[in-house]
């Protein structure tokens, strides 16, 4: 591509090729392949590149536009480390033991959902992290719940809604 030669937009023809083609190698290579997800991906990226070389980029543009991409998203990623640290850090220091062992002797089945609820909306808002809360208190309220034989698709829906209740005031 010489520099006067800008590059084409898809059509959507050549989009939902693109698309349906990325789609049929990812549900091919776990469900048929069992590959690891890693080279999966890898080659779902070197399918895109083909793809957008046809359209008339070149290599810089695109290296430049991938790079832009991983730096918008490097703060998130930070975060969600710092997040696993101190999942990692509650368990390893028998945080979430205690929190289980308390939890099982002061709550009760009948107020344990509303309980929760508002426990977990009040670590979300304080700590402004929904992940957070779903990543700390989240352990403690869902084998907790297992414990007092709640059913667990209720537990997590109780701790999800909390979390991102206290996170969005």
């Amino acid at each position: 591509m010489n520099e006067t030669t800008a590059p084409k937009s898809p059509s959507l023809t050549h989009a939902l090729i693109c698309f349906s083609g990325l789609l049929i190698w990812i549900g091919t290579g776990i469900f048929w392949l069992e590959a690891g997800l890693h080279g999966i991906l890898l080659m779902g990226l070197v399918w895109v590149c083909l793809n957008i070389f046809f359209l008339g980029y070149d290599y810089h543009r695109m290296r430049s536009a991938m790079l832009k991409g991983i730096e918008r998203a490097l703060p998130a990623l930070f975060i969600f480390m710092l997040i696993g640290i101190v999942i990692a850090t509650f368990i390893t220091s028998g945080t979430v033991g205690t929190l289980i062992y308390y939890g099982l002797n002061f709550l009760s089945p009948a107020i344990f959902l509303p309980a929760g609820l508002i426990l977990c909306s009040l670590i979300s808002l304080a700590t402004g992290t929904s992940w957070g809360t779903i990543g700390t208190g989240g352990i403690v309220l869902i084998s907790v719940g297992e414990a007092m034989g709640m059913p667990l698709p209720v537990v997590a829906g109780m701790i999800i809604s909390g979390a991102c209740f206290g996170d969005k005031m």
